[in-house]
């Protein structure tokens, strides 16, 4: 054999080398605290026949989490792939409630780090002067803000999925959050692994008119590109629908913030708008436009998709495709030199 045949077949020798230790690495589950309060009540099935159970293998990740008195930390990984393809979520009430997700995704080939934070301000009552049921601060008269900066200590349960629940010290406003490892369905809704899914409630908001609508004021910070969706990742996939959504794309991953386009008003259900981006300093700002109602429940999500998973062929990284066609050629090459 020649040295350059011998090179090529070291190469190709520690290529093989390499998926095969990475393929090997295995993860377990760590909750950091749990919460001895019991789990609320809540229609949770985690094996939803909606969904293929090859997608649903393949999707499964390892969460783990870390839940102090008014901050959590919520990370995921893919559990059976070798691919570096994590997702941390950090959740912080000690003033404005925010949510920032952060994704890697690394391989031989492309490196991916796409972050965002939103940011729940406050909720506005407004008169609409137009009528067409969205705020817009420039035309519309504000009635009254209420800052949500004043937060009860997170409370967290762990059984059938990862449950984070805050609520103002006034109980007018609570945000639910359930991180789950595997496609589960939560009450009718069903939440991908790379997503996790977010209740908005209203209760006995103190209007001071009879009329008048509310807004919940949102900033996105980012250094990703905006779109603004009427059709959602979930919708693509078949596993929801009537939904909308804002994209945070960088390179070939995306972030998104996406919510259903109904809530529940007082029994009832009612259209949820949101008003265009208005920029502010340091990001965007987005309103979601509710009704006058005493009690409203709303159904966003927040979540994550790569288009790196093209590197990888059932489960296996493209690496060890071509060191298995690497050696197929070794093979042949050494055995027309003895033929020659």
């Amino acid at each position: 054999m020649s040295k350059t045949n011998k090179i090529i077949g070291l190469a190709i020798i520690g290529l093989i080398i390499i998926s095969i230790t990475s393929s090997s690495s295995t993860f377990t589950v760590a909750n950091v605290m749990e919460s001895e309060e019991e789990e609320p009540e809540f229609e949770i099935d985690t094996d939803p026949n909606e969904i293929d159970e090859d997608k649903k293998r393949e999707s499964e990740r390892v969460v783990t989490v870390d839940v102090k008195i008014n901050t959590a930390e919520i990370k995921s990984i893919l559990k059976y792939s070798d691919q570096k393809d994590d997702i941390t979520i950090d959740i912080s009430a000690i003033n404005n409630l925010y949510i920032k997700g952060l994704y890697k995704s690394h391989t031989l080939f492309t490196q991916i780090n796409l972050q965002f934070q939103i940011t729940f301000y406050s909720i506005i009552e407004f008169e609409d002067e137009n009528g067409n049921g969205i705020y817009e601060p420039d035309l519309d008269h504000e009635i009254q803000e209420m800052v949500l900066d004043s937060w009860e200590n997170i409370s967290y349960v762990n059984s059938s999925a990862h449950i984070f629940t805050i609520i103002t010290t006034d109980d007018v406003f609570l945000v639910r959050i359930f991180a789950v490892e595997g496609y589960t369905d939560v009450n009718g809704t069903i939440i991908a692994p790379a997503e996790i899914k977010i209740d908005f409630e209203f209760h006995n908001f103190p209007f001071k008119n009879e009329t008048s609508l509310l807004a919940l004021q949102t900033k996105f910070q980012t250094n990703a590109a905006y779109n603004l969706k009427n059709k959602t990742r979930g919708e693509d996939e078949g596993y929801a629908e009537n939904e909308a959504s804002v994209e945070l794309e960088s390179n070939s991953a995306v972030g998104y913030f996406a919510w259903a386009e109904n809530a529940v008003a007082d029994g009832v259900d009612i259209e949820v708008l949101s008003s265009p981006f208005k920029d502010g300093a340091s990001g965007k700002f987005m309103y979601l436009n509710y009704p006058h109602a005493t009690d409203i429940i709303h159904d966003p999500k927040i979540g994550f998709v790569s288009d790196i998973s093209a590197l990888y062929i059932s489960g296996f990284p493209l690496v060890m495709v071509f060191s298995v066609i690497g050696i197929a050629s070794l093979v042949l090459l050494i055995k027309k030199r003895k033929l020659n």
